[in-house]
């Protein structure tokens, strides 16, 4: 889920890199992406929100780990494409 709100931001262009765009050129794309990671942290670390979407907290390793690799994903992209899309 946290790869999808990185993903949104690369969406942006067919050419760029997220690395090579203002991140704040779309203000309510990010507070939408905001209110959305809010949302998805609300749902695995509330008690009782836990209860409702059947949903565990991780151990902090694990949660570092999905949340790092998710972020990797534009990273290893920029670097096999240079920031630009292949024509």
């Amino acid at each position: 889920m946290v790869s999808q709100l990185i993903h949104v931001f690369e969406c942006r262009s067919e050419r760029r890199s997220i690395f090579r765009m203002n991140p704040f050129g779309n203000v309510k794309l990010v507070m939408a992406a905001l209110v959305s990671f809010g949302a998805l942290a609300a749902a695995v670390a509330v008690p009782q929100l836990q209860v409702v979407f059947d949903t565990v907290m991780p151990e902090m390793g694990r949660l570092g780990m999905a949340v790092g690799l998710s972020a990797a994903v534009p990273v290893v992209s920029a670097i096999f494409h240079g920031g630009k899309q292949e024509e």
